[in-house]
């Protein structure tokens, strides 16, 4: 590889992830002003609310796999939008590629497989800790909508009231859905847009079916969403337990994970040549490899023992 490669393909990363990031600042307004004008625009009342993936022509353009991202960056409640996403995981690549310069391509494959997964680990991180507090919030809310039926109002008015009132991230999700049903749409629609925005989410999912059956049987809503309210308070409860319970497998995963680190970072501090074999070819760089790569296998397998039933 040339010299100067490596220093230009570094500042072309460096300014694409920066200007990238830079639009992504205000990718979350430009989507809330597009959404708003299409909804004055448009005449068929029950069709004025789409999707963002719909309104996104980089996530419509490249099919399921867009579709999938853009619902993980709504999941996450990212600001980002499915192009500057992908292009931000790409100069990653790139980086890791640049990063090893002249070493061996199977380095340079692994580096940039890494730091191009960056991105996505962190918006599922994300993902799960915003389902997580959707979940807290969610019997509060039920509570508030309990106390709206109770006063006499309907329900599409016990939920816009209770989504002014509740606090974000789910206030966010609520809205749309009192947006939509205002302006003509089925619940039914709502709630499935709702389950599709939050697909790791069971209790909008129980919530949804709650519902549901209410419009069906035409039972008592009230009941319902008390009983609802106070069984996702207990699945709450029973996942802080766990999490309680499997704090020490946690902890000692975290620290297993990171002990061989320290290790070699104490080793090549005192002696320097100690891990030198290993970068050497041949021998060294696969005990390297295959050691990295059990060591992500003892770590999955340690997270599985950690969830409920193995799950």
């Amino acid at each position: 590889m040339l010299p100067y490669v490596v220093p230009v393909l570094s500042f072309l990363a460096v300014i694409a992830f920066a200007g990238f990031l830079w639009r992504a600042i205000g990718s979350r307004a430009d989507a809330r002003r597009a959404d708003l004008q299409d909804r004055l625009a448009r005449g068929d009342r029950r069709r004025a609310v789409t999707r963002q993936v719909e309104r996104d022509p980089v996530a419509r353009a490249l099919g399921p796999f867009g579709r999938a991202v853009a619902d993980l960056l709504a999941a996450a409640g990212s600001d980002l939008t499915v192009g500057p996403f992908l292009v931000l995981t790409g100069s990653l690549g790139v980086v890791g590629v640049v990063a090893v310069g002249e070493g061996p391509w199977p380095a340079a494959v692994l580096l940039a497989a890494v730091l191009a997964g960056l991105p996505t680990a962190w918006m599922v991180r994300r993902a799960s800790r915003r389902s997580a507090q959707l979940s807290r919030q969610l019997p509060d809310a039920l509570d508030l909508i309990t106390r709206a039926l109770r006063s006499g109002h309907a329900f599409s008015d016990a939920l816009r009231q209770t989504a002014s009132e509740i606090a974000h991230p789910l206030r966010d999700e609520l809205l749309p859905i009192a947006e939509e049903h205002a302006l003509g749409l089925e619940l039914r629609e709502c709630l499935e847009e709702l389950i599709a925005r939050n697909p790791r989410n069971q209790e909008f999912r129980l919530l949804s079916s709650a519902v549901m059956l209410h419009r069906q049987t035409g039972s008592n809503l009230i009941e319902i969403l008390d009983q609802l309210a106070e069984t996702v308070r207990d699945r709450v409860v029973f996942e802080q337990r766990v999490k309680a319970l499997t704090a020490e497998v946690r902890t000692s995963a975290a620290i297993l994970a990171g002990l061989p680190f320290l290790a070699a970072m104490a080793l090549t501090l005192t002696a320097p040549r100690y891990l030198a074999p290993l970068g050497w070819p041949g021998m060294g760089r696969t005990m390297l490899l295959s050691g990295g790569l059990w060591m992500l296998v003892g770590l999955a397998m340690m997270r599985r023992v950690a969830r409920v039933g193995g799950a």
